[in-house]
């Protein structure tokens, strides 16, 4: 993914997680696979063989590929073809535990940042609530990095309402997309040290980071939050996140700015 004027990269790696499964050795298709839309786009990179790593820059690519912000590698057991109507979702690792990983991240001449960039597929019909204990002080520029990536195609804008946690106070609204990464420049909204901004979206779920960049250019962070639910060690997650979700729902009144 790309932001602002940062360089994305990805390092896909084929090597096992674990020394106990069967194991297929066998080399996989990499495609670059982008929206336009309407479709996904594919354009076959290279294969990777076992034991190998490949590392992707968005410099690599013409900038149409990236015009979204987002472009994703996929590691295909098979040879895809140059339009797909949505995601493909054949198995492509032999192994499952633990997961597949791949790291991905941003850097410019002076500073790289990265993080787990694996992602499945985010449901069509899904929302957004999550807190954010990120934002920096003292020569920092601090952003929140909306990535979406979902099986249709298609390119729809969404609200993004942004809250004091602890006033429930409304702080104003961006314009987030599916399928792309969207940034926002959080510091016009005048955060203070004690805040805990909540960021809602009732009609796009998303994965939210944190982005820090010091002034100089030479520093960055970049961390992304976790959904409520994930925090629940027994018990039914998905149940108790719904229950989060319409509770903060309610208490924010979140219809009153929806429109």
């Amino acid at each position: 993914m790309k932001s602002m004027d940062l360089e994305g990269w990805v390092n896909i790696v084929y090597f096992p997680p674990n020394n106990w499964e069967y194991l297929d050795k066998k080399p996989k298709y990499l495609y670059l696979i982008y929206s336009n839309g309407t479709k996904w786009k594919t354009m076959f990179l290279e294969k990777i063989t076992f034991n190998e790593s490949k590392l992707f820059s968005t410099q690599d690519f013409n900038e149409i590929f990236v015009d979204k912000s987002l472009a994703l590698i996929y590691p295909s057991p098979k040879i895809l073809d140059s339009e797909l109507d949505s995601l493909p979702n054949f198995k492509t690792w032999s192994t499952n535990i633990p997961a597949w990983r791949a790291s991905s991240g941003f850097k410019n001449s002076s500073a790289q940042v990265s993080y787990q960039s694996d992602i499945e597929p985010l449901p069509e019909k899904g929302s957004l609530l999550t807190f954010h204990p990120f934002i920096q002080f003292s020569k920092l520029r601090n952003y929140l990095v909306v990535l979406n990536a979902q099986s249709n195609p298609k390119i729809v804008n969404h609200s993004l309402l942004i809250f004091n946690s602890k006033t429930k106070e409304f702080i104003g609204k961006a314009q987030i997309q599916t399928n792309s990464v969207t940034t926002i420049d959080l510091d016009q909204f005048g955060f203070e040290s004690t805040d805990l901004p909540v960021f809602v979206s009732k009609g796009m779920a998303a994965v939210p980071f944190g982005l820090g960049i010091n002034i100089d250019m030479n520093l960055m962070s970049l961390e992304h939050t976790h959904p409520p639910g994930s925090f629940v060690v027994r018990g039914d997650r998905n149940k108790i996140q719904k229950q989060i979700k319409s509770k903060w729902l309610e208490t924010l009144k979140v219809d009153l700015y929806e429109n």
